[in-house]
């Protein structure tokens, strides 16, 4: 993304978002923490980035489903980084066109393209010993459908690609409105929290990808939350013992974002950790 007078409109957007959360509480902030530091440390920090990355992480702005709006829709993201710190802006148009976004934190190699971002990815599944999380975000969003979520993708093998994607697991931390795909199967209790569970097969042949589909598994969480530890493993441990998945599957990355649909927002990631071994 290159500094244009479009970009500008973000900013423009941003301030115009502070406005109505101080005025009519319009924003949804639960946490109550966004404060005029954040601000100003948002407005300095935009990046001119489709992806940047640092230390093995991956920050992609991710407009995956912008071929869903209709002609005249404005949709703008854009990623932003300073200090450490990173997050994402977005602003979206008013009808739901369902998820278009996912502006997104990502370690490893994503079989949608990319080389790996860490040694330890691409890994069998019978091969990881320790799969741990770690986040802390303010989010700023107004009340419609969004939500907060780790995205792991799996293949078959270790041929890393959209051809060779055999499963996809998605746990929500949070949401508003948004409902999973799939069928619900239990509600189940982990370490991390309660989680209900849903799953199905998801038909692409449509899309042309050069792949039929694949397993789709959701965990949402019933006490959503911005901030905690999370045990990845045992999410995957879930999906084995109920013959979802197999133990010779790989995993090939694991991602964490915002799914956008139709809520303006930004998100400030304070703390993100991924520990595996």
């Amino acid at each position: 993304m290159k500094y244009t007078i479009g970009n500008i409109k973000i900013w423009v957007v941003y301030l115009w978002i502070r406005l109505k959360e101080i005025t009519f509480g319009y924003y949804y902030n639960y946490r109550k923490d966004i404060n005029i530091k954040d601000s100003v440390f948002f407005l300095s920090s935009l990046l001119p980035y489709e992806t940047f990355e640092k230390d093995g992480v991956r920050i992609i702005n991710n407009r995956w489903g912008i071929n869903k709006l209709k002609k005249g829709e404005v949709y703008e993201q854009a990623i932003y980084s300073k200090s450490g710190k990173f997050g994402w802006v977005y602003s979206t148009p008013k009808g739901d066109r369902g998820v278009i976004g996912y502006p997104e934190i990502m370690v490893g190699q994503s079989p949608w393209g990319g080389g790996t971002t860490d040694k330890n990815f691409p890994i069998k599944i019978k091969d990881i010993k320790t799969l741990k999380s770690s986040y802390n975000v303010t989010m700023y969003v107004q009340p419609k459908m969004y939500n907060l979520s780790y995205d792991l993708w799996f293949t078959k093998d270790v041929d890393i690609s959209i051809k060779n994607i055999s499963h996809e697991l998605m746990i929500w931390e949070d949401r508003n409105i948004s409902k999973p795909s799939g069928k619900y199967i239990a509600t189940i209790k982990l370490s991390s929290g309660v989680y209900k569970l849903y799953h199905e097969y998801m038909n692409r042949e449509s899309e042309n990808l050069g792949v039929s589909g694949w397993n789709y598994t959701a965990f949402i969480r019933m006490d959503r939350r911005r901030a905690g530890d999370i045990n990845l493993r045992e999410f995957i441990s879930e999906m084995l013992d109920r013959g979802y998945i197999g133990e010779d599957e790989v995993l090939t990355s694991v991602e964490f974002g915002n799914e956008v649909c139709n809520a303006s927002g930004i998100t400030i990631v304070k703390k993100y950790d991924l520990k595996i071994n």
